[in-house]
């Protein structure tokens, strides 16, 4: 009978002892749940474009627990954003508004947080593009006419007597833009350019007016320049013509060097004027070319023998024989003009 008693009473002691620690537990468990969904989180700042100028009525966004609180900014372009709860993720918070770009960032928010957002204008208007249009031999184009394409519609300007165009009123964008140049006579030469503030590229013009017939062929002149033929697209040129019946015209820009081997980039020029006795091979094939012409090599790589015309009133006798690769011949009628 004692040990009964005795029993029932350290049983009696037990649970009295137990059931005050339980109680502690689960009021911390309680406490830590009520703690970590405490929505007393605050993100305030600015939104202002990137010159600095307050957005007003801009949506700035905290996503959250598959939800999100929100605020629009004012006149100075300031948000305040509450009831948001201070936990250990991380919130995505966006600023937005009509004709700017979106931008967002990943924030651990508590009270009174700050960040300021800068947006950029899809479409401010202040985009540019100038340059000069010149012919093959860098010759000023007047009227040609260059124009930007942009969303369903363009710009446009005239080139001067100088070859000068600027087109303005273009939105900087992250699109890019069509941009053409053309004039009647010339090939129309376009290239999709991103433009900004500034923006600056010349266009070279080729004369419509050619009669030579090309026949691309794989037949390197030596082995040397074979890896170059194919890699660049480049063709092969043999020119022959009577010294006395021939003029040389030459424009070199740098880059650009004069020797045995001489290398011409896309604004250096070698023109010939031929009258008669002229033989010309692309790729190994003669080509038919009604005389008199103007022969200009277009981004030539050449080798000897090369034997230079040094005076144009007192030509040398003899042959001129030119040979190596070029990416493209351009044909066009003889202009005494460019010989003066």
């Amino acid at each position: 009978m004692k040990k009964k008693i005795i029993v029932l009473f350290v049983c009696m002691l037990l649970i009295a002892t137990v059931s005050p620690v339980s109680g502690i537990i689960n009021d911390l468990l309680s406490y830590s749940h009520n703690v970590s969904t405490i929505n007393d989180g605050i993100l305030s700042g600015y939104v202002n474009d990137t010159s600095m100028n307050p957005i007003e009525g801009a949506l700035v966004r905290v996503y959250f627990h598959e939800t999100y609180e929100e605020d629009y900014t004012d006149s100075i372009g300031y948000y305040h954003i509450t009831n948001i709860p201070i936990c250990y993720c991380l919130k995505n918070c966006t600023a937005s508004k009509n004709g700017y770009k979106t931008e967002w960032d990943l924030l651990s928010i508590v009270e009174n947080t700050t960040y300021d957002f800068v947006l950029t204008h899809l479409n401010e208007y202040n985009g540019s593009l100038s340059g000069y249009v010149n012919d093959t031999f860098m010759n000023p184009i007047e009227g040609a006419r260059v124009r930007v394409y942009f969303h369903e519609t363009y710009e446009e300007n005239y080139t001067d007597s100088s070859g000068y165009y600027n087109v303005n009123n273009i939105p900087i964008c992250y699109c890019l833009k069509n941009c053409t140049a053309s004039k009647s006579g010339y090939t129309t030469e376009w290239i999709l350019l991103s433009i900004v503030e500034n923006t600056t590229y010349d266009f070279v013009l080729k004369s419509s007016n050619t009669s030579a017939k090309w026949v691309v062929t794989d037949n390197p002149i030596t082995s040397d320049l074979n890896n170059i033929q194919k890699n660049s697209g480049m063709k092969t040129l043999y020119m022959k013509a009577d010294c006395n019946k021939i003029l040389l015209y030459q424009r070199l820009l740098w880059p650009a060097h004069m020797g045995p081997f001489w290398f011409t980039s896309n604004f250096s020029y070698l023109c010939f004027f031929i009258e008669e006795d002229f033989v010309l091979k692309i790729d190994g094939v003669d080509q038919e070319v009604e005389l008199p012409a103007m022969v200009v090599p277009w981004r030539f790589i050449g080798l000897g023998p090369l034997f230079w015309i040094r005076n144009i009133a007192d030509p040398c006798n003899g042959n001129v024989t030119l040979m190596g690769i070029c990416q493209d011949v351009i044909i066009e009628p003889y202009n005494t003009s460019m010989t003066t």
